[in-house]
């Protein structure tokens, strides 16, 4: 199942330590040198290859290990009605 997120909703995030313990494919948010990203994420060598939901709006990217500077796994979602 993957996560359904708009606009406004608070995410739950578990911070990652130890980055032997990604979870590939999963939805995570990555603070980096071009900002704050919220992506699927998937190894691509020295890279982490991120991924939309939504691939036919938004096409994927990667971006370099080391410009990761931390990352949490979302765990939940608060959505207002």
């Amino acid at each position: 199942m993957e996560p359904d997120l708009h606009s406004g909703d608070e995410l739950a995030c578990l911070f990652i330590r130890n980055k032997s313990f990604l979870q590939w494919g999963k939805t995570h948010v990555m603070d980096t040198a071009q900002g704050v990203v919220v992506k699927r994420i998937f190894e691509a060598n020295n890279n982490i290859l991120c991924r939309s939901v939504n691939r036919d709006a938004y096409p994927d990217f990667s971006i370099p290990k080391e410009e990761v500077y931390h990352i949490a796994l979302v765990v939940g979602l608060v959505r207002r009605l």
